[in-house]
């Protein structure tokens, strides 16, 4: 969806986009009072992040040709796995020791999981 829409738009509008989607499903994690909420929530930091994610791709795509372009998406598969990974899996259960019975916190701004660029 975001890679179709940067076609047609450009590929900054979109990435603001996803930027702004991941912040708000993060807002609404956070204050969220009920599961349907933090479903919701986390379902928009998953769309924005991940729109994010695919338009860097697409703007490697725009930037390299052939076969340095495979080593390019690697490097960056390879920096993006072993650099937020990790990240990903541990930053929840740190929040949830450092503030126990706060369970909104790992879905706060501050610990959105996927980052975008």
């Amino acid at each position: 969806m975001f890679a179709a829409v940067s076609d047609a738009v450009g590929r900054k509008p979109p990435i603001i986009v996803g930027l702004i989607l991941c912040l708000l499903g993060s807002v609404i994690c956070l204050y969220s009072t009920n599961i349907s909420a933090l479903l919701i929530g986390h379902f928009l930091q998953g769309l924005g992040a991940g729109g994010s994610n695919v338009l860097a791709r697409v703007i490697l795509r725009d930037k390299i040709n052939g076969p340095r372009l495979a080593q390019y998406i690697s490097d960056y598969l390879e920096i993006h796995e072993s650099a937020f990974g990790s990240v990903e899996h541990l930053s929840p259960v740190a929040e949830m020791s450092l503030t126990p019975g706060k369970w909104e916190l790992p879905m706060s701004p501050l610990g959105t999981h996927e980052p975008s660029f």
